[in-house]
């Protein structure tokens, strides 16, 4: 992993903003997995792009629904 995920979770509990944490197991810090990796669990960059945009948006919208709700 590119940090310590124990040290991670330490600082996140302190963080007062929402937060949440997706690990990309392999991920660079450009959210890239290598070739290599990626062929021996039969994925592609396109599919694992397309995760993190899900769990993007899964984040956003848990954040945006309760203050809509509150309009």
């Amino acid at each position: 992993p590119l940090c310590p995920l124990d040290l991670l979770e330490q600082i996140r509990s302190q963080i007062k903003a929402l937060n949440a944490l997706y690990i990309l197991d392999g991920g660079d810090h450009s959210l890239r997995v290598p070739k290599k990796q990626l062929q021996a669990i039969g994925e592609t960059q396109e599919r694992i792009d397309q995760r993190i945009l899900e769990a993007i948006a899964k984040f956003v919208s848990s954040t945006v629904q309760p203050i809509l709700a509150g309009c």
